[in-house]
């Protein structure tokens, strides 16, 4: 499978270095008096969660990103994964800080590491 740069909310991100994806759903556990789990899910169907990362990017596209996370801060937006798929996410639960921590390279440039974190609606 070839990787391609994730766009998200219409912005072509960088290929990133850091990729999981994590597929769950969304509901909640308790154990009963007599041990059995009971388990009520809002839907049968999985949603998927990810967490991407860069180690290396420029000032550029980090502007890039920035716009694309700033699109989708208290609304949905269109991601486009790195295999072609198609989802509507959000922000991550609780994740609406974007930190960026520079690397200083070769003379007096810089590059940026960074990670964000989507879920699917």
């Amino acid at each position: 499978m070839a990787v391609s740069a994730p766009v998200l909310a219409t912005y072509t991100l960088a290929v990133p270095n850091k990729y999981k994806q994590t597929f769950g759903y969304r509901g909640g556990t308790s154990i009963m008096a007599d041990g059995t789990l009971s388990t009520d899910l809002v839907s049968t169907s999985s949603k998927v969660r990810w967490e991407m990362g860069w180690d290396w990017l420029t000032a550029a596209q980090v502007i890039t990103l920035q716009n694309a996370f700033g699109a989708i801060k208290n609304a949905s937006g269109a991601l486009t994964d790195v295999d072609g798929t198609s989802y509507t996410v959000t922000l991550d639960e609780n994740f609406l800080e974007l930190e960026l921590e520079m690397k200083k390279i070769a003379g007096n440039n810089q590059r940026f590491a960074t990670s964000i974190k989507l879920r699917q609606v």
